[in-house]
């Protein structure tokens, strides 16, 4: 009986001394997959992101400077595949989560550029929650018509009554078009 049980603890040793040890995604690793081969893979690598937290979307969203400033072609473009895939049906945890950090990322964005572009990707998972988040901008001259645009495309009653509430030049802009 000695035997065995010591034979089974040395299995249980090698196998778990073998095994591979689940590491952390890490950032770099993520713009490295950008683009992914196959939607499949994109999928996995984004499953994989939403798991890690917030902490890792957080980190992509500080990558992305205004044009002038730099490549953030990776960034964007994962920051992109999130948002789809948050976006997708039956992904409502996944879709809270972007859309909260897109939300704040555009709230700390300095420049007009990047609140856009943080803007543009938040069409694909904005919820009804969203809008009280968008109504704030929607008088914002930067960023108004990108603001309108992303509340326009969650419709609803909130976003009627936000639209209809707002009393700025950038309404009639929008309005016009």
């Amino acid at each position: 009986m000695k035997k065995y049980s010591y034979t089974t603890v040395k299995l249980v040793l090698v196998l778990l001394l073998s095994a591979p040890i689940a590491s952390a995604l890490t950032v770099e690793e993520v713009l490295s997959a950008m683009p992914p081969d196959n939607a499949a893979s994109a999928s996995l690598l984004f499953d994989k992101a939403f798991e890690e937290g917030p902490a890792l979307i957080k980190a992509l969203c500080a990558r992305i400077t205004p044009s002038a400033d730099g490549v953030d072609a990776e960034a964007k473009f994962a920051l992109y595949g999130l948002a789809k895939h948050a976006g997708r049906p039956g992904s409502t945890a996944q879709r809270t989560l972007m859309a909260r950090i897109l939300e704040e990322a555009v709230r700390q964005a300095d420049s007009g550029e990047v609140k856009s572009f943080f803007l543009s990707i938040l069409n694909f998972c904005a919820d009804d929650a969203s809008v009280a988040a968008l109504a704030a901008w929607i008088c914002d001259g930067e960023i108004a018509l990108d603001v309108i645009r992303a509340i326009e495309s969650i419709g609803g009653d909130a976003a009627l009554t936000a639209l209809s509430l707002a009393d700025c030049p950038e309404m009639q802009e929008a309005i016009a078009q």
